[in-house]
């Protein structure tokens, strides 16, 4: 998993570079939050932070539990649905079921491979729906290509498709 991470990190970053200091200038804040005069939100909610751990604690004892009770299919099937809301959480009870490099590698390659592109998927549309199509537009590009670039590597590497 290792050479891929990295590529995509890699390319994450580049991107990343180029949109801050080479890219199209931003333009601001949005002209209707400045009319507004709003505040920024608090730095800290313990109530928001607790719901997200149990939201993350669900989702790894989901992913868990559909693969003890659905083997392989369940494995892919949760770490797909576990994916559109947190990929840090699927990857982790992904992983804490059996070392990649196990019996088990291509099978836990392909849900790698399956999550991530879920999860950039599903960043995607947050952009959009969160910040339009011209923040889709900006965001998108970066977002697919290190994903693919990862994907692709681990493709590559391991034969999972």
């Amino acid at each position: 998993l290792g050479p891929a991470c990295l590529a995509g990190a890699a390319v994450a970053a580049l991107w990343g570079g180029w949109r801050v200091h080479g890219g199209p200038p931003d333009r601001g804040a949005p002209a209707e939050a400045v009319a507004a005069g709003r505040d920024d939100p608090p730095l800290f909610s313990l109530r928001g932070a607790l719901l997200v751990a149990v939201l993350l604690a669900c989702i790894q004892a989901a992913v868990y539990g559909l693969g003890l009770w659905l083997g392989d299919a369940g494995m892919l099937a949760g770490t797909l649905l576990a994916s559109l809301f947190d990929l840090h959480a699927a990857m982790a009870a992904l992983l804490a079921q059996a070392p990649p490099d196990g019996p088990q590698g291509v099978v836990l390659t392909r849900a790698v491979a399956l999550g991530l592109s879920a999860h950039a998927l599903a960043k995607c549309a947050t952009a959009w729906f969160s910040g339009g199509l011209r923040y889709a537009l900006a965001f998108a590009p970066g977002q697919l290509a290190h994903t693919a670039v990862c994907v692709g590597l681990l493709a590559w590497q391991g034969d999972i498709f």
